[in-house]
């Protein structure tokens, strides 16, 4: 989809290794000149809707902030996790000791604020439970 002119104007070497920096959110759509030039503005819009979202800085989450709507259902459920400990083989579940939370709403969107507080960083679990609970789907984890 993208021009194949590899015009270097976007930082990278060639449209290939343009569309993996789209993919990794490293680059957005609109880093490329010729995307916004009138003939590929479909290409364009279909870019920025299917990768929408930016890559909240140092985490493993993208952030569609024009699908949040500060319900913090994330926070919630993301609380909940990491300040308890479930064991498999009975289901049963236990407090551990305090965690600062990962997420926090500001101005009706939510922020990550302790990043090193998610269970995906500690190497315990890939919890998913922010991105599978939001119902908003303004979350995907990497």
């Amino acid at each position: 989809m993208l021009p194949r002119t590899n015009c270097k104007l976007c930082g990278c070497m060639t449209c290939y290794a343009f569309a993996f920096s789209l993919l990794r959110r490293e680059k957005k759509p609109t880093d490329c000149p010729s995307l916004l030039e009138e003939e590929f503005r479909p290409t364009l819009e279909f870019l920025q809707d299917a990768l929408g979202g930016d890559r909240i800085e140092g985490t493993d989450i993208i952030l569609n902030s024009e699908k949040c709507h500060g319900c913090g259902v994330c926070e919630e459920v993301c609380n909940r996790a990491v300040t308890t400990i479930v064991v498999p083989a009975t289901g049963k579940a236990f407090k551990r000791q305090p965690v600062p939370p990962v997420f926090k709403m500001v101005d009706g969107t939510v922020a990550v604020i302790n990043w090193s507080s998610c269970r995906r960083v500690s190497g315990e679990t890939l919890c998913t439970l922010c991105e599978e609970k939001c119902p908003f789907q303004a979350l995907t984890l990497t």
